[in-house]
């Protein structure tokens, strides 16, 4: 199903340091062209900020117009609570940003009561000082017990755009950590299905989110972030390849071309990269792109080989589903 996710705007009521989305200088609001363009589209619609609950009438007008789309939001949580009911009538996805120890870094916990909510799924960031995989699990694992439900961990690298997000970026020892602790919790994750035909809800979702990244087949030009599935827009309509930082438009007519430009700028190697196809050229907007780059070669590489040397015991056990990945 096509996705389109809306920036509402870059006011938030948090102020993570490793952010890097650009404040914007004017906010609008939701446009009638916008609505129009909305009403009855079969499609997944995914609300993004900023903090978009802090939108919560242009959400509701989008909500009102496109009778025949799904919902998504992506929230620090702060006001579930307020808008909970809301989003269950609706039945928005919801996907909450959450690190693992959330109150040193971002300073609000959104995960300390029972939270009764059927469509529920968790954004992690891993950056510097926030790398050990098995600590955050830990956590979730204590978290899920305190709310009631299992909380998966989809893992998201930081990117570092700006001399403000730079003291969070990773390092070479980071990027190399990370990617053995992966594969060490894919190799566990597998053992407990071979030996014991039993799904490890620890790292079933990290596994599942690797899996996912298997069926993208991106074509050069396209990325994760712009692609012939997806389109990133502002409230007015206007598609960008990126709503962070929003200083390239795309248009219907030649936006392949215009990616196409810029990866071949930064990286040309992505053009012949054998899993291009998973990766769509990483976060063209990151200052440490060749690291990301790199990282995304050797894990990608390694997961392919993985999974298709052990499809035979993985796929059986793929029917154990769990809340779409939110990037």
């Amino acid at each position: 199903m096509e996705k389109i996710i809306i920036y509402l705007g870059s006011k938030c009521n948090m102020n993570c340091p490793y952010c890097h989305r650009e404040i914007a200088e004017s906010e609008i609001g939701i446009s009638d062209k916008l609505l129009e363009f909305l009403k009855k589209r079969r499609c997944t619609i995914t609300f993004k900020g900023g903090e978009p609950t802090l939108y919560m009438d242009d959400i509701k007008k989008v909500v009102n117009a496109a009778d025949k789309a799904v919902f998504e939001i992506s929230t620090n949580g702060m006001f579930l609570e307020k808008y909970i009911e809301y989003f269950r009538k609706h039945q928005f996805k919801i996907f909450i940003s959450y690190d693992g120890d959330n109150n040193r870094v971002r300073g609000f916990d959104p995960f300390t009561k029972v939270l009764n909510y059927p469509w529920l799924g968790v954004s992690s960031t891993l950056s510097h000082g926030n790398t050990d995989v098995d600590s955050i699990l830990d956590n979730f694992a204590e978290k899920s017990l305190i709310i009631g439900r299992h909380l998966g961990f989809y893992p998201h690298l930081v990117h570092c755009t700006n001399s403000q997000n730079r003291e969070y970026a990773l390092t070479d020892e980071d990027y190399n950590s990370i990617l053995e602790q992966f594969k060490k919790c894919i190799y566990r994750y597998l053992d407990d299905i071979a030996k014991f035909s039993t799904v490890n809800l620890r790292y079933r979702d990290l596994y599942l989110s690797l899996r996912k990244k298997l069926e993208n087949h991106y074509t050069f030009g396209e990325t994760a972030c712009a692609n012939k599935n997806t389109q990133r827009i502002d409230t007015t309509g206007k598609w960008y390849n990126c709503l962070y930082i929003r200083d390239t438009f795309l248009s219907k007519d030649n936006w392949i071309d215009i990616q196409k430009n810029i990866i071949c700028s930064i990286s040309p190697k992505c053009e012949k990269c054998t899993v291009y196809d998973m990766c769509g050229g990483g976060c063209i907007k990151s200052l440490n792109h060749a690291k990301e780059c790199e990282f995304y070669k050797k894990l990608y590489t390694w997961f392919k080989g993985f999974y298709f040397q052990n499809k035979d015991i993985l796929e059986g056990m793929e029917c154990y589903g769990a809340t779409t990945n939110p990037k």
